[in-house]
Formats: structure tokens, sequence, C-alpha cells
């Protein structure tokens, strides 16, 4: 080396970096100026001596295979990446640092020149940093090395568990906390250490006594972190109290529960209101063809006169109970849409040809101009809509006229009804679509029926996803609009329709 020493010394003294150079056998045959400040050896106490005198103690069995691999296959390379590492010190102390290994031959002799970056600055400024983070998470934290043993935790978990941490530091974690008196804890507590150790997220939920007296319930996961290699360096165990969220659920999956419940019982007597309206439809159907019949044979005109009343009680018994019958089946969720793609005008016939008799006996005008739009909706459905619409427009007109029109605007119809009737209030707008609600009619007449016409629009129109709106002017009229999707093609009807 006389040639290496006399022709390079006051090059590589020159270098800022502490520089280190070994003959193949892993001895120091030279060190620069920086070195000795950097390091704190004599130049003299280094020369001849292995390179392990600056490794760390726990590092040295690691270090000699890494030395042998290097000088079989030599290249420029960072050393240790991935890895942390730290040089021995004079006064025994360590020193975080970079190193970067670069090969040499010289006369036929193999060297190894490690340049040494002191990174200790960066290190306490990253630990300080990782410190900050890790105690501003607002779980219960710490660090547990790949065997088990705690190597930090947060103040939190401090504060929390009133451990202190010279008292925990250092030790097998699942003896430390509130699981070092549980052995079953324990032993499931080692198990996910294990299984974190390789490579696994492991969580559950446990039951453990509280500071403040009783028992709680904690959520605790366990997982690994790796290096940059991929290998797991150390394991993050989190827990947080969630007694109070539990409690919290557990009184909403009971109200769930109770709603639940509600909604069976109010399905329940939608189905007996079904049933029984249903049965008695029957008597009241075989009431009219007897009263029919009644009719015919008597020709007195007093008991004519009081038939006909008789029919005229008959028959809005017979509207009301229908009425019941429909709310009763949208409410069960019994009626079930078939939509497809119709004439509009096939279902406007219907509806004038019902309403026809009525408007003429008000002498009111009643105006539906033909279309030649096709929707894509269920024709009966829809048809009950525009019909209770037009049956409620006649039934509030005293004057006047009711006009049906059905504008496109490309994509949708506007199916609308205008009547110039007695109008509604703001107030009473919102609550004309309520069940059993009629305007004009506080004594609730027989003949007004039951109120239940726009209730059962609003649940036709929900079930369709029909939007349906209303504006009215008190003393001028109203108008209800319910919007039907534009269909692209008429599809024929069902056979059964």
């Amino acid at each position: 080396m006389p040639a290496l020493q006399h022709g390079f010394d006051s090059i590589i003294d020159a270098i800022a970096e502490a520089v280190v150079i070994t003959d193949s056998r892993g001895n120091i045959v030279f060190v620069n100026r920086q070195t000795e400040r950097l390091l704190g050896y004599a130049r003299d106490s280094l020369l001849g001596r292995s390179v392990d005198l600056l490794v760390p103690l726990s590092a040295r069995g690691q270090h000699a295979e890494h030395h042998r691999e290097f000088i079989a296959s030599p290249q420029l390379r960072p050393m240790g990446k991935g890895e942390q590492l730290h040089v021995r010190l004079g006064d025994g102390t360590e020193l975080a640092v970079d190193i970067t290994l670069s090969p040499v031959k010289i006369a036929g002799e193999r060297y190894v020149i490690s340049t040494i970056h002191d990174v200790s600055a960066r290190v306490r400024t990253e630990a300080r940093r990782f410190r900050a983070v890790f105690e501003q998470k607002h779980q219960l934290a710490g660090i547990v090395e790949v065997d088990g043993t705690l190597s930090d935790i947060n103040d939190r978990a401090l504060d929390y568990s009133g451990l202190r941490r010279e008292d925990v530091i250092g030790r097998p974690f699942d003896q430390t906390g509130w699981w070092a008196h549980d052995a079953a804890l324990q032993a499931r507590l080692r198990g996910a250490i294990r299984s974190a150790a390789n490579g696994e997220t492991v969580s559950f939920d446990a039951t453990h006594p509280r500071p403040g007296g009783g028992l709680g319930l904690v959520d605790f996961s366990l997982r690994p972190v790796r290096d940059e290699n991929g290998k797991v360096a150390f394991l993050v165990p989190e827990s947080q109290d969630i007694t109070e969220r539990r409690v919290a659920e557990d009184s909403r999956d009971a109200l769930h529960r109770a709603v639940e419940l509600a909604e069976q019982a109010t399905a329940m007597k939608s189905r007996f209101l079904a049933a029984a309206s249903h049965d008695l439809r029957q008597p009241l159907q075989s009431l009219s063809i007897y009263l029919s019949v009644l009719e015919r044979k008597l020709g007195d005109d007093d008991l004519g006169e009081i038939t006909h009343k008789m029919r005229q009680s008959l028959d809005v018994m017979g509207e009301l109970l229908g009425s019941l019958l429909d709310v009763s089946r949208f409410d069960s969720g019994s009626v079930v849409p078939r939509p497809r793609s119709f004439r509009l005008q096939d279902i406007l016939d219907r509806i004038v040809a019902d309403n026809a008799p009525q408007a003429a006996e008000k002498q009111l005008t009643l105006d539906v101009p033909g279309t030649d739009l096709s929707v894509q909706s269920d024709p009966g459905l829809l048809e009950r809509i525009i019909e209770n619409l037009v049956a409620n427009a006649i039934a509030y007109t005293e004057s006047g006229s009711v006009s049906l029109r059905c504008v496109s605007d490309g994509a949708t119809v506007r199916i609308s009804v205008t009547d110039t009737g007695i109008g509604i209030s703001r107030d009473e707008l919102d609550l004309i679509f309520e069940e059993y609600y009629q305007l004009d009619n506080p004594v609730r007449q027989r003949g007004k029926g039951l109120g239940l016409g726009l209730s059962i629009v609003r649940q036709i129109a929900r079930l369709l996803d029909h939007p349906i709106e209303a504006r009215s002017t008190p003393g001028v009229g109203s108008t209800f609009t319910v919007t039907v999707p534009l269909a692209s093609r008429v599809t024929p009807a069902p056979p059964s329709e």
C-alpha cells in the first residue's frame, strides 16, 4: 500500500466525507482526516484493525456475511439498502450514517472504499416528525418489534392506561397493559403478534376494565410495517375505546327493530283492511242487484224516491269502500307497476267518456284536445291519476271549465288538469295530498267522499316515479301536473289488458 498512501493521501484527505479503505480481508488500510474528526478515532488506532471495530455490536454478525458477499461480487452500491446504518464511535456511542461502497483493484489486490456520510441530523428530524404524528393519533398506539417487545408507546395510551413509559418500554407487549392479567387475551395477543410478524393485519374487539371503573369495549388492531425490501420491520398496535359507540349502535339497532315492527304492524293492518274491504264489497254488490230488482218492481212515486235515495247511499258506500281498498293495496305494496309504451289518447278517451256526464250536469266545459303523443308508463295506473285529477276538478268547480293539456319537451310529457274552481290557499296546498283531508267539507258530507282521491294520486305517482305538482290561486282555480317519460315507440298491449 505504500504507493496508495503516498499518491492519494492528500486527495482523499481533502474529501469532505469520511473515507475508510479496507482490503479483501476487511482490515482497515487507510482513513482520511474527516474520519478522525467524525468518528472520534486516532488514525493510528484504526490502521490494521478489522473494520468490525466500526460496526455496532448488534450488527457485527450480519456485517461479516455481507462483507464476504460484497468481495465475491463487488459493485458500486449503497450499503444496507432499506436499513438505517450506524457506526460505532470512539467513545462507544453510535452515529446514524449512509455508507457507499466502491470496489477498486490496485496491483492485483482488491480494496473497498467506504464513503461515510453523517445523517444523524436528518434522522433526528424524521424521528421528531414521526413522534409528532405518533402522538397526534386519536387511537392508543405503540410500536412492537417482531419479537414481541414494546419499543414505543404514545402519550394517549399512557394517559388512558395509567402506566408509565419506563415501566413498559422494552417489555413483552403481552405483559403490559390491562391484558397482562387475562391469560386468554394474552394468548390471543401472542398469536396476533406471530401473525403480524408474518405480514398479516390482525384486528379484534375485546372487553377490558376501564380506568374509571367498569368494563369497556376496545377495538384493537396490529398491523405490520415493511421496509424497502418488503421485510416486516416492526408492528404497530392501535386500539380505541368504542364502548360509547357500541352503546349508540345498539340503541340505533333497537330503534331500527322498533321501526321494523311498526312497519310490519302497518302492513298487517293494511292487509287486514284489504281483506275486510274485499269481503264487504261482495254483500254490497249483492245489495245493489236486489235494489235494482226492487226499483223495477215498485211503481209508486214515493217508494221510487225512497229506492232512489237508497241507490245514492249505496253508490256512495261503494265508492268509499273502493277508495279504502285502493289505499290498503298501495300501503301493503301489493300493486306492482307494469310500464309499457302506449298512446295517451287511448286513456284520455275513456276519461272524457266517464266524466262528461258529471261536467254536463254542472254545465261545465270539459276541454280535452286530442294528442298524438305516446308515453312510457303503466297505462292503468296513469289513467287512475288523470281520472282522479279530472274528477276532483269537476267536483270543486261550480262554473267555467275543466281542461286537460299534454305538452312535450322532447323527453317528457307534462299532463296538466286545470279548473276554474274555488282554488286552494297556500297553507292548504301541501295538505291536500294527505289522507282524509278535504277542502270545503268541514262537516264531512258523505257525498264528498273520504278525501282519499289525491292521496291515492300521490301514492301512484311515487310508485311510477312520475313527479306531480300543484299550483292554485284561491277564487281563480288550480292546475295539477304529472310528468311522464315520452315513449320512443308504442308497444302492443298485453292480451289480458
